[in-house]
This record gives structure tokens, sequence and C-alpha cells, in this order.
């Protein structure tokens, strides 16, 4: 029987900061993915988030501005967990 165990928390890797949303015209960043959520819990909540995103534009007529904000919100998640694994889980 082959060996199913999520390995992503033993391995240590989790997500690191990462800064999004231009607040001000001088670009500075409103929102932040949080360092140190183990990658299998942050996958949990990307897809969470690109699930709604999806419905979002399927259901409304004008979903665009909220599909956009979610879809910004998955992209930083998805960056910082990107960068989370080629660093190892060190922040």
């Amino acid at each position: 029987m082959a060996d199913t165990q999520d390995t992503s928390q033993s391995s240590g890797a989790v997500t690191v900061a990462y800064d999004f949303h231009n607040a001000s015209s001088n670009r500075d960043q409103l929102f932040s993915v949080r360092a140190g959520i183990p990658i299998s819990d942050a996958f949990d909540q990307l897809s969470i988030l690109i699930a709604t995103a999806q419905n979002v534009v399927s259901e409304l007529e004008d979903g665009g501005a909220c599909a956009g904000w979610i879809l910004e919100l998955s992209y930083a998640l998805t960056q910082s967990i990107h960068m989370g694994v080629n660093q190892g889980g060190k922040p």
C-alpha cells in the first residue's frame, strides 16, 4: 500500500510574507499574506478563493470587480506559497 501521508507540513514548508494591493499613489501595499502558514493550509485557502471567484463570475452579471479582488487575493497567496516552497520553509 502506498504511503499517502501529507509531507508538506512535515517538510517545514510554509508561506512567506507577500504584500499586495496598492493603497496609495506611492504604491504602498495595504494587505499581506502572513509568513509561517503551513503550505497545506495555504493551499486549502487558495482552493476556496478560486472556487469563490469562479462562482461569482458565473452567477453575477457584473461579478468582474468582486472576482478581480478575489483573484488578486488568490494570486498573492499563490506567490507566497511558491516562494515558501522555493525557500524550503524558511521565512
